[in-house]
């Protein structure tokens, strides 16, 4: 339906999936950001979802994690830079989950333990990336 787009790690050697991540554009209102998030913004914040970021069982435990959101990221980046935004969303599926985004720069919104939130500034700070 073209809400979202899928982006696939391949593991050519053994012709498997190694890991995936989905995006989508997103709003978020204002009012539910933090203040140092929110300030400045209208109040409809344009926002990218990472709706799924995921590595299969055998792949886990290696760093792969961290690499694999690094690609997310800089793919997100990439194309705020051409149509706009200022946050990046990702909802935490677990407890563990939620620990990897924070380790990541991601901070949690004081009203739900799931979601968290990461200024585009920030994310291309931390690549190296110029802003906007």
């Amino acid at each position: 339906m073209g809400t979202a787009r899928t982006f696939v790690w391949v593991d050519e050697s053994a012709v498997a999936v190694a890991g995936y991540y989905l995006v989508a554009p997103h709003l978020v209102e204002r009012a539910d950001m933090p203040s140092a998030v929110g300030r400045g913004s209208p109040d409809q914040i344009l926002a990218v979802l990472l709706a799924r970021l995921a590595l299969g069982r055998e792949y886990q435990g290696r760093g792969l994690g961290g690499q694999l959101l690094v690609d997310a990221l800089e793919l997100i980046v990439g194309n705020a830079r051409r149509v706009g935004g200022r946050l990046v969303v990702v909802d935490a599926i677990d407890d563990r989950a939620r620990t990897f985004y924070e380790h990541h720069g991601f901070d949690r919104l004081s009203d739900r333990d799931d979601r968290l939130v990461q200024k585009l500034s920030r994310v291309a700070a931390s690549l190296g990336v110029d802003w906007p």
